[in-house]
């Protein structure tokens, strides 16, 4: 017959039997989970990737170009004011009031 301790020992391998199996699928649950963490991380990255080359380099190629082409834009703009300053100022012109009589 079983002793209480015989007892025991059988319920406490039953116990760390299911113990190991509920620890075995918590375990590829969260591998599973992992992975497709990863996978979803992965694409993140390549989106990432996509718009750094679509979208930051031509501003920071834009900018480049742009830190070149200002002086040559400012001395277009002196060139322009100057020109401005030598040239005549047209004078305005008034219009002229009709003399036409409305019929009624």
């Amino acid at each position: 017959m079983l002793t209480a301790t015989d007892l025991f020992f059988v319920i406490l391998a039953v116990a760390v039997a299911l113990l190991s199996i509920f620890f075995s699928i918590t375990l590829v649950y969260a591998i599973l989970i992992l992975r497709d963490i990863n996978k979803a991380t992965d694409a993140m990255r390549d989106s990432a990737e996509r718009i750094h080359g679509m979208i930051i380099k031509p501003i920071k190629m834009t900018h480049e170009i742009l830190k070149y082409a200002k002086p040559v834009v400012e001395v277009v703009e002196d060139r322009l004011r100057q020109h401005q300053e030598e040239s005549p100022k047209p004078k305005k012109t008034t219009k002229k009031k009709s003399t036409k009589k409305k019929k009624s």
